[in-house]
């Protein structure tokens, strides 16, 4: 939660980027711990098991399509760059860091 530490400085560190963020560069890479990956993995590895029974056909295909070209695994947390970069390439949109919510 927010009262913990080193919550706050991960967050930080995180958010620092979106802060020194310049249009048109590239998004910096993001350094996950080993916890942030483990916790990923769990909730990655659980949803999977559901998209046969619950996702929509196109969310599944996109889905791999993500995995193929972006790097979505249970073991590695995507990097905005990566999911800008087929993005643009897809739609026509890409992605900027921010560091707080959007309404």
């Amino acid at each position: 939660g927010f009262a913990d530490s080193q919550y706050r400085e991960r967050r930080k560190n995180i958010v620092e980027i979106a802060f020194n963020y310049r249009h048109g560069c590239p998004i910096p890479r993001v350094e996950y711990t080993l916890e942030e990956i483990k916790t990923w993995n769990w909730v990655y590895t659980y949803l999977n098991k559901l998209y046969d029974t619950h996702a929509c056909r196109e969310h599944v295909h996109n889905l791999r399509l993500l995995e193929r070209e972006c790097g979505y695994s249970a073991n590695n947390i995507p990097q905005l760059e990566d999911i800008s970069r087929f993005l643009k390439k897809r739609t026509g949109f890409q992605l900027r860091p921010v560091a707080g919510l959007l309404s």
